[in-house]
């Protein structure tokens, strides 16, 4: 009787997901195979983008973009910053 912890699922507080729903974990939702950007997170960050038009801001976004499958949305990215210049 040592090694039993006697432990109870909270019957509100858990459900199940399947694999192909994606795990949302840092801002990214993550499938077996690609990783995509949360929806609010890209809506986060392009208001933050036109907040503060900065070279270093952009880049910043671009570095994180470069972790998943964005090729979209990092299009967009340099679409908006190239208004700046404009």
């Amino acid at each position: 009787m040592e090694g039993i912890l006697r432990l109870a699922i909270h019957q509100d507080k858990i459900y199940l997901k399947s694999v192909a729903s994606g795990i949302d974990f840092l801002g990214w939702v993550n499938f077996p195979h690609h990783r995509i950007l949360r929806r609010t997170t890209k809506h986060r960050m392009f208001r933050r983008l036109r907040q503060h038009p900065q070279e270093s801001t952009l880049q910043t976004y671009l570095g994180l973009l470069s972790h998943g499958a964005t090729h979209k949305v990092r299009q967009q990215v340099l679409n908006e910053s190239y208004l700046w210049n404009v």
